[in-house]
């Protein structure tokens, strides 16, 4: 019996539209970024929200694996609106508590059957915290230089890329390194323009704390994955004995 190619076995398991639409989320988000304004800001969130609904309607109790990346940009969405209407108050404050375990609840409730799930919609924590404080720092210097344009975009397209992959992942240790890989990758040209445009000039101490803090972000943000995962572990172990 000839050996099976385990890349050909991989794409096999890939549905291109599920794929393009696990992707779509980060590259209008990019332009969103790119594009400032109350017309972009109103036209993507209204695109996340169509993609959400389209996402849900055929099967509540089991969706799709690319309705992660855009249930992820919707909360997200949400604790924006929460702090915009309560900058600086405690009723932000609290208001932040009851998204966060409204978050919680929203992971668990896309980890179930597939925890993919949960890390595609975990993904966009990193574009949304670090590159728009990025293009933010760039701003408070006038438009945006075009490396640090060039840097968000490279970005947008390796998460775009990396949530499209995730299509044909099964749960496991590819799944982890998959999203380091692509954090790395990803935030590196973003934490070096970011510390370039704050600092003057990019030390390798400050990109590469920058990076950590992209990490550190997404693995928090992911807990309920991880915390599956380790269960998953130790029942594996405590079957077999070990």
């Amino acid at each position: 019996m000839s050996r099976r190619n385990p890349i050909r076995l991989f794409f096999a398991f890939m549905d291109p539209k599920q794929a393009f639409l696990s992707g779509l989320p980060h590259l209008l988000y990019v332009l969103r970024l790119l594009l400032p304004g109350l017309a972009a800001d109103g036209l993507f969130g209204l695109a996340i929200l169509v993609g959400l609904v389209f996402g849900l309607r055929p099967d509540y109790r089991r969706p799709p694996r690319w309705i992660g990346a855009w249930a992820g940009y919707a909360l997200l969405l949400a604790l924006e609106l929460i702090l915009g209407a309560f900058p600086g108050s405690p009723a932000g404050t609290f208001g932040g508590i009851f998204w966060l375990a409204g978050y919680s609840a929203a992971l668990i409730y896309l980890g179930r059957g597939d925890r993919m799930r949960t890390i595609l919609a975990v993904l966009p924590v990193a574009p949304v915290f670090i590159w728009s404080m990025a293009l933010d720092t760039a701003l408070a210097n006038g438009s945006p230089s075009f490396p640090a344009t060039l840097a968000i975009l490279f970005g947008g397209l390796v998460m775009a890329a990396a949530s499209a992959l995730f299509e044909g992942f099964v749960w496991g240790g590819q799944a982890f390194w998959a999203v380091v890989i692509a954090t790395l990758i990803g935030g590196l040209p973003v934490a070096y323009a970011s510390q370039s445009t704050a600092a003057g000039q990019a030390g390798p101490a400050r990109v590469i704390g920058s990076l950590l803090g992209y990490l550190v972000a997404v693995a928090i943000f992911s807990w309920p994955a991880w915390v599956g995962w380790f269960w998953d572990w130790i029942k594996s172990k405590v079957t077999t004995g070990v």
